[in-house]
């Protein structure tokens, strides 16, 4: 039963691909020779274009819980239409908001502040140069930055949590330049609830994980903006990993943007119509990756 639903995942997946799919979302950014004003803003995720089908949005926060029963909305792409398809959505996204109500207010989480203080810490530490500026002129250019925390759920009981930062660089007139995602989940799968949770000790182990998953996310991020980093192919590497929105986890192909003693950061190939695509900061300690063969593909993996 599990090989059929990685199946129809890759036939939806296949779906979404072809055609007239773009890959805007891991391209670099265009080279600047001005500095760029970094701002973080309260705007989220969107409903068209950030999330799929069957999550639940936290109210007075900037929190998804995603994966906690994706299954049926697979069936329901692939045998119901549209209609199974708006059913099975409203059901998941009440199974997520089950799965998390004993959370209380540990999860109403708001990134916006703490993310632009994290950034102007290290613009102001001058390691990027000039590159960017806390008090640049408001006509000049402008990377926004929507963060937003991805509960995902990678088994029955426990979840993984991914920061994600959509970033846009706009111009003069607000125009807008380009848009990416860096995508960030630098710990362990862990209970949602209970002893030595995400949530025990008022969050304490939540909090720590978003504190260096921002950090890590816009230092990854600011470093590919002031120095983009061209997308060889190469240097295509193969990892498997989890993904926001996804239960099970996948094996991807993308460009490798950088490593460090703990982390490597990819960029999967992949089309800007699914909602992990973006650059990826990649613990070491939870993912397998190498060289790319000619033999890779995207894939979902069998967790028996």
């Amino acid at each position: 039963m599990k090989k059929f639903w990685h199946a129809c995942l890759l036939i939806v997946v296949a779906s979404i691909i072809s055609g007239c799919a773009t890959y805007d979302m891991i391209k670099p950014a265009p080279m600047q020779t001005q500095p760029i004003k970094v701002v973080y803003t309260a705007e989220g995720p969107s409903g068209w274009t950030d999330l799929p089908l069957g999550v639940y949005r936290m109210p007075d926060s900037q929190v998804i819980v995603a994966g906690y029963n994706r299954r049926n909305a697979l069936l329901a792409d692939i045998l119901f239409g549209p209609v199974g398809l708006l059913a099975v959505d409203a059901a998941d996204t009440q199974s997520a908001k089950n799965a998390v109500k004993g959370a209380g207010t540990g999860l109403r989480v708001r990134l916006t502040d703490q993310a632009q203080t994290i950034s102007n810490t290290i613009v102001d530490s001058g390691q990027f140069g000039k590159a960017f500026s806390t008090t640049a002129a408001s006509e000049g250019l402008v990377l926004s930055v929507a963060p937003y925390l991805v509960i995902n759920y990678v088994s029955d009981t426990e979840v993984r949590p991914f920061v994600i930062l959509k970033a846009s660089l706009r111009g003069p007139g607000n125009k807008a330049m380009w848009t990416s995602r860096y995508i960030v989940s630098v710990d362990r799968a862990h209970p949602l609830e209970g002893d030595q949770s995400y949530t025990a000790g008022d969050g304490a182990l939540l909090k720590a994980a978003i504190s260096k998953d921002l950090e890590l996310g816009i230092k990854s991020m600011l470093t590919d903006v002031a120095s983009p980093h061209i997308r060889e192919d190469g240097k295509l590497i193969y990892a498997e990993t989890t993904v926001p929105f996804l239960k099970a986890p996948i094996g991807v192909v993308g460009y490798e943007i950088s490593e460090d003693d703990q982390s490597v950061v990819m960029a999967p190939k992949v089309a800007d119509a699914l909602v992990f695509a973006g650059v990826h900061v990649l613990d070491k300690s939870v993912t397998t990756y190498r060289a790319a063969t000619s033999d890779d593909k995207l894939k979902i993996l069998d967790t028996k």
